[in-house]
């Protein structure tokens, strides 16, 4: 199933007529259909991702057709997700009421947030660093906007600006509850509402006042996320996946432990490349003589924040990026999710772990084995809790790690009480 645009004229200069098509071979669809936009094709035809282009989608001229096209885009794919089904005739009022809105100067929300997370992936709306958007954060951009466009389809409503007050925030949420989604969930897709709307004021769109009120919040709840011991990860580290069946299982663990030893978030450490490997000199005096160590370490930006680390290479990370000729392999995140929890069951991590978490407004106690917890985002949290239980200072910590508040990197420190009270004994004589 897609919905393009595409030219159908011979000219390579000149200005020529968009046309929106719709195709899917499961449902037996091909409709074309003229949206009487005309746009310049030298323009049209250059690569998105090309300066002139992005020069292009900047002027009046562009933002107003490209408006438009994401309006139409995201009503046909609103309609086949809800319906199944669009005729010739719906995509011609679909297009009809888009144009004549663009040429009456209005926008609608949905439209509005979709021209949002289009400007992101253009390049055109930047982070208040200044810096892109990472792949990340568009895609959950993009998942709280299918959220609003469902329940707009739901309650049979279109929601404008002004709409968004304190009875819409409590309907929106009962609806996202009976979907039985976890509060963190609701909670995302409450606060980026308030993005977009804090975005669409500043634009100068006439913006109703309630999404400031402190009822309009985003709530969360820290989840109960867990790490795995010392132990557990020298049991991954020790299986034997030689064999040529476990040719994935392998390149999952690699990666998943070099994510442990670095604790970055799985954009920062897979697919570690050559280029980020630097060695430096540490100059160590001992007994009245300075001697120059060489140390290797990882230099990163990090993906989400930008923000650059120096990460000391172990033996056991060295070793594995030696393996793959320092490029470590890419993966998928799925793929690693999918595959660290068979590796983690053959290491035997299976006690049984209590969960507790809130969905669809109910509060939750489920119990499973502590193999399907794990996560590519373990790695993390796991490298981070080791840290800490080595006696590492938190501050230091967030040197490797890359965050700027001490109180955020708490929430990744997983260890339980057991674990600290042997780390303080083991640290401090107040208690021999």
């Amino acid at each position: 199933m897609s919905t393009t645009f595409e030219l159908r004229t011979s000219k390579k200069v000149g200005y020529a007529t968009v046309q929106v098509r719709v195709q899917s071979s499961i449902l037996g669809i091909n409709i074309r259909q003229s949206t009487k936009l005309k746009v310049p094709i030298q323009k049209w035809k250059l690569s998105r991702d090309s300066c002139a282009f992005k020069n292009y989608a900047r002027t009046e001229e562009a933002q107003s057709i490209f408006r438009c096209l994401n309006e139409i885009e995201a009503k046909i794919n609103s309609q086949l997700e809800s319906k199944g089904e669009i005729t010739s005739t719906e995509v011609a009022r679909i297009v009809r009421n888009a144009t004549t809105r663009e040429q009456n100067n209005e926008i609608s929300l949905a439209d509005y947030y979709h021209l949002v997370i289009q400007e992101m992936k253009a390049g055109i709306r930047h982070t208040a660093k200044g810096t892109l958007f990472s792949q990340g954060t568009i895609n959950a951009y993009i998942q709280t906007y299918h959220q609003f466009l469902y329940y707009q389809e739901d309650s049979g409503e279109l929601f404008d600006f002004k709409d968004i007050n304190i009875a819409f925030y409590k309907n929106y949420i009962s609806y996202l509850e009976r979907k039985n989604y976890s509060v963190n969930t609701v909670g995302k897709c409450i606060s980026i509402l308030k993005v977009i709307l804090h975005y669409a004021e500043f634009d100068g769109h006439l913006v109703n006042k309630a999404y400031k009120e402190k009822a309009f919040k985003a709530v969360n709840r820290e989840t109960d996320s867990i790490y795995l011991t010392r132990e557990e990860i020298e049991s991954i580290i020790a299986l034997d996946l030689s064999k040529k069946e476990h040719k994935m299982l392998d390149m999952v663990r690699d990666v998943f432990i070099v994510g442990v030893f670095t604790a970055q978030r799985v954009s920062d450490y897979n697919g570690i490349t050559s280029n980020s490997i630097r060695k430096i000199n540490i100059k160590e005096t001992k007994e009245g003589i300075t001697e120059t160590r060489q140390v290797y370490v990882l230099d990163l930006i990090q993906q989400k924040t930008k923000a650059k680390v120096l990460i000391p290479i172990s033996s056991t990370v060295m070793s594995i990026l030696k393996k793959y000729d320092y490029n470590l392999p890419k993966l998928k995140d799925l793929q690693i999710n999918i595959y660290i929890k068979q590796i983690a069951r053959m290491a035997k991590i299976n006690q049984p772990i209590k969960i507790s978490s809130i969905r669809g407004g109910k509060f939750i106690v489920e119990h499973k084995k502590k193999y399907e917890l794990v996560y590519s985002h373990t790695a993390r949290r796991t490298g981070a809790t080791l840290m800490y239980l080595a006696g590492i200072d938190i501050y230091d910590i967030m040197k490797i790690t890359g965050h700027s508040n001490p109180d955020i990197l708490k929430r990744y420190i997983k260890a339980d009480q057991f674990d600290i009270t042997k780390k303080i004994i083991t640290k401090y004589s107040y208690f021999n």
